[in-house]
């Protein structure tokens, strides 16, 4: 049978800790979070629009803007969260909802109140 999920409160679950998330692990993430906020602050409309060398492991080189490979991280992204679904459901456990608007209306959510969402996906 699956094992529940820790929640806040329970083993594994601490506040402010995903679901078994030990200390080592919060502060790796809490220090991507970092790296990622100060990388997204130096985001401008020119620097979105600037093109990169991707060579991916398929093989041959692409130039991309960085808008573009936002976009298709977001996109990317709903790959994955239906790989889990489908793990979780091969073990016997209901999914929560996956969809990108499931997670706008968590009352979790920080909702950002800046135009960098909007220009990533302009």
């Amino acid at each position: 049978m699956a094992q529940p999920l820790a929640r806040e409160g329970q083993p594994g679950g601490g506040p402010g800790q995903g679901p078994g998330e030990t200390c080592a692990a919060r502060t790796r993430r809490e220090a991507i979070e970092s790296e990622r906020a100060t990388f997204l602050a130096g985001l401008t409309e020119r620097r979105l629009d600037e093109t990169v060398a991707v060579k991916p492991s398929t093989g041959g080189e692409y130039r991309h803007t960085f808008r573009e490979m936002f976009r298709d991280a977001i996109d990317h992204s709903s790959y994955h969260r239906g790989q889990l679904v489908t793990l979780l459901r091969q073990v016997g456990a209901t999914p929560p909802g996956t969809g990108l608007i499931v997670f706008y209306r968590s009352a979790s959510w920080p909702r950002p109140r800046n135009k960098l969402n909007h220009r990533l996906l302009a």
